[in-house]
């Protein structure tokens, strides 16, 4: 299985989706990681922790499991909603209430 993890956009947004430690146990269950370069900086990870850890650089959104702090901001939702991505599952947060088109 292949988990990504896309880079959070919102403004003020420091968390990341997934810390190097997390990485490392999936890693050791066979699954593979692919990290949006930068996608832990605002949470104090750099890259070289979550290579270190296992993880490779790449497209945030190129899993078949996509996991993200929040949902699709505007400027992601063409890398979110394309019907050729259909196949991916999104993990995400989400508020009690809060409509958006990315979301089911």
């Amino acid at each position: 299985m292949r988990v990504s993890v896309p880079k959070e956009t919102a403004s003020g947004e420091r968390r990341v989706a997934l810390v190097p430690e997390v990485v490392q146990r999936l890693g050791r269950a066979d699954v593979e990681v692919i990290l949006e370069s930068g996608a832990g900086a605002e949470a104090h990870y750099p890259d070289a922790d979550y290579e270190e850890a296992g993880a490779t650089l790449g497209d945030g959104f190129s899993g078949q499991v996509v996991a993200k702090v929040g949902p699709p901001s505007a400027d992601q939702p063409a890398a979110c909603a394309s019907p050729e991505r259909a196949w991916q599952t999104r993990i995400t947060l989400s508020r009690a209430g809060a409509s958006s088109p990315y979301v089911s």
